[in-house]
């Protein structure tokens, strides 16, 4: 009787700390929790009521419909907005998984349209690379403003360090589905995708004369959060601390 008292208390004792460890666990879990669900934020690139001088859209319908015969609004959103965060997953704590089917063909759908877009524009090396100096005037021509202008040519040279020496070759290209049932999966481009991209969000955190409301504060503070996510999906494993990114120079000056 007296064994089996003492072995019903070690049994009770173990219980006890299987209970502890899976209440830590799960405590654990939760807090390592994104607080904020960057997929489901709407990030207003030319937002004239938090920054007066919004800049311009940096295509014009003209310049799109070529490649959007159908006129598919969604295709237009990733030209002239920034959508990158509504490829993260929450569940995966905001980051930009390409490893799932699902992200990947919407990156896929996207890039073959600005590929598109700047074939059709003159706006391509005859090697599939973007011609960085003509984009950039391109874009530079579309705005009204000297800053934004200068925005541009300076980010310009920081993305083009970034494509060159740091970007992951499955981040640069973007293995894709045959367009048809049965065709091979091929290699898409995703170069000008990010550069519009990239573009796209400097827009929310560059106002020179940024309206200090609260909304605004809030929304570009959620804006860094999740952008920062995307900066480990853009360098992989590589320290970004080190690394003088067109995002770090946004993030920069978000921060000050």
């Amino acid at each position: 009787m007296a064994r089996l008292c003492g072995w019903l208390f070690y049994v009770m004792m173990a219980v006890v700390h299987l209970s502890f460890a899976s209440f830590a666990h799960q405590r654990e879990k939760r807090q390592s929790r994104p607080t904020v669900d960057c997929s489901r934020q709407k990030f207003k690139t030319h937002d004239s009521n938090c920054c007066p001088n919004s800049g311009n859209n940096i295509f014009l319908d003209t310049h799109l419909t070529a490649c959007n015969p159908r006129r598919d609004r969604n295709l237009v959103k990733w030209a002239n907005n920034y959508m990158l965060n509504s490829l993260q997953s929450f569940r995966k704590n905001n980051i930009v998984d390409i490893s799932d089917p699902r992200i990947t063909n919407k990156i896929c759908g996207a890039a073959d349209f600005l590929n598109c877009v700047y074939e059709s524009n003159g706006l391509l090396l005859s090697n599939g690379s973007i011609n960085l100096a003509a984009t950039i005037d391109h874009f530079s021509s579309l705005q009204n403003d000297d800053f934004w202008k200068a925005t541009l040519i300076s980010g310009g040279t920081n993305f083009e360090s970034l494509v060159e020496k740091y970007l992951p070759m499955e981040v640069k290209y973007i293995t894709c589905p045959g367009i048809k049932s049965g065709v091979q999966p091929r290699n898409v481009s995703a170069v000008a995708f990010l550069w519009t991209q990239i573009v796209n969000g400097a827009f929310i955190t560059q106002c020179p004369e940024s309206s200090t409301a609260n909304r605004c504060k809030v929304a570009t503070d959620i804006f860094i959060v999740c952008i920062k996510h995307v900066e480990r999906y853009l360098l992989g494993r590589q320290d970004s601390k080190e690394l003088k990114t067109v995002f770090d120079a946004f993030n920069s000056k978000a921060e000050k």
